[in-house]
């Protein structure tokens, strides 16, 4: 057996058999299973490996060829792997407490397998056709056919698509030019079409809008699922492309483009916390501002003594994740989530505290887990662009102003510390998530150790 058999295709396979399942909640209960089965295998199947195994051990090629190409998971990506299914596992837990808005199970294994496809494939140029059929599938998986409201769908499934031809043209360009391009116009017009591929994908700046659409009409327990595995691949596709193509790692205006975007993005989502007066269009602007971020932490590649972006990936996951997971308990019996309702209404206070821990976590607060990347940004910025530097920074006081700001509301509205505490099952795994992703903040270099596995495949990039 190979490994791309056994994360890709078998995950597959047993999503199409989850739908046999005929009790709901048997199928909940598999899925998130299935998920831990193979993140956990993960410790014990070694890829390619030099000299003997362990007895406990299982050995497999990381080779699996498909109608022309191959399809290549290496022992280097074995923490991606663990890292998409845990992720299918924590969901699949809460989605199981809101079945009634949950799209994600059983078809989110399928989906999470064809996005490791679009990783492992070779050449990785071919990832845009599996981006854009995970894309597709992806739709029901946000939307039912009862929701009138589709403009944010309709628009992310254009962009998602207009992206494929530019990734593809420019694989054309640059076909046998891994090395050297043919001639700088190439170069330039390569660059350009990647460029454009990457923005449309990414929902950067101007074509953005999608993003708080789906947001306002959408559930977040779907949302936050789809699009957290999408960007997460298709910005460990951009570093694939960058590691591959040695022009383009010493092509410095590819890296200034993205710093730029990256600092528009960081911007544009953190005005959009500020002056949004519903919750749900705070996520979705968060969602926004950590993209911003992560671009940031790719431009500033050159000029950095290593990798940040590994550690800010592990704050985009984590907190994003508790943005989202903390907007469904509070919309729980309410779509939209206003300062409204949180100021007449009841709700689960520790709900609330655990999105206002994630803002301040995003804004680079000390004692959470988003505090050391920040700080790092921040030096580099104010090395070699003071102006991004500032408008970062003045990012960053919007971003705790609003946390400040559903902070008091809460301090408002609780009478005494006990109504912190679960009620429900379901309320005590919130609270078991909240207490893990503050205690992670205290030891959170071990968090960016373990991310840091990801770049272990990037030669290219770490040397």
């Amino acid at each position: 057996m190979n490994s791309p058999f056994f994360w890709i295709i078998l995950p597959a396979v047993a999503s199409v058999l989850l739908l046999l399942a005929q009790q709901e909640r048997t199928r909940f209960f598999l899925f998130s299973g299935a998920s831990l089965f193979f993140a956990l295998s993960t410790f014990l199947i070694k890829i390619d490996p030099i000299g003997e195994v362990a007895f406990y051990e299982i050995e497999m090629r990381s080779e699996l060829p498909i109608l022309g190409r191959n399809f290549i998971l290496a022992e280097t990506d074995i923490f991606l792997i663990r890292l998409v299914y845990l992720f299918n596992a924590i969901w699949g837990i809460f989605a199981y407490f809101f079945r009634h808005d949950n799209r994600i199970v059983p078809l989110g294994l399928l989906f999470s397998s064809m996005l490791l496809a679009a990783y492992a494939v070779t050449p990785f140029l071919y990832a845009a056709l599996i981006i854009a059929l995970a894309v597709i599938l992806s739709i029901p998986l946000i939307s039912n056919n009862q929701n009138k409201r589709a403009s944010g769908v309709s628009r992310f499934l254009i962009y998602q698509a207009l992206a494929l031809p530019f990734i593809l043209l420019a694989g054309w360009f640059l076909a046998g030019g891994e090395v050297t391009p043919v001639s700088p116009e190439q170069l330039i017009q390569a660059t350009l079409l990647l460029g454009l591929g990457f923005i449309l994908w990414l929902g950067v700046f101007p074509f953005h809008s999608w993003i708080p659409l789906l947001y306002r009409e959408e559930k977040p327990i779907n949302l936050g699922y789809i699009l957290q595995l999408l960007v997460t691949i298709i910005f460990l596709l951009i570093l694939k492309f960058t590691n591959g193509f040695s022009w383009l790692r010493q092509y410095s205006l590819f890296f200034d483009a993205m710093l730029l975007l990256g600092i528009i993005m960081a911007d544009l989502g953190s005005a959009g916390i500020v002056f949004q007066k519903n919750l749900n269009d705070m996520s979705g602007y968060a969602f926004l501002h950590m993209v911003g971020m992560l671009l940031v932490t790719l431009g500033l590649y050159p000029g950095m003594e290593a990798l940040v972006f590994p550690s800010m990936l592990s704050i985009f996951l984590i907190n994003v994740s508790l943005l989202h997971i903390s907007l469904v308990y509070l919309g729980s019996e309410s779509k939209a989530v206003s300062y409204q309702m949180l100021k007449t209404e009841e709700w689960n206070i520790s709900a609330l505290f655990g999105f206002v821990f994630a803002l301040f976590s995003i804004s680079g607060m000390p004692l959470t887990i988003g505090f050391p990347p920040t700080q790092w940004i921040y030096q580099n910025l104010y090395r070699s662009n003071l102006i991004f530097f500032w408008f970062l920074i003045l990012s960053k006081i919007f971003i705790t102003f609003s946390a400040l700001k559903l902070m008091k509301i809460m301090y408002d509205k609780t009478k005494n510390l006990t109504e912190i505490l679960p009620k429900q099952t379901r309320d005590w795994v919130l609270f078991i998530l909240i207490i893990s992703v503050i205690l992670i903040g205290s030891f959170s270099q071990g968090v960016y150790r373990n991310f840091d596995q990801l770049l272990a495949g990037f030669e290219n990039l770490i040397q």
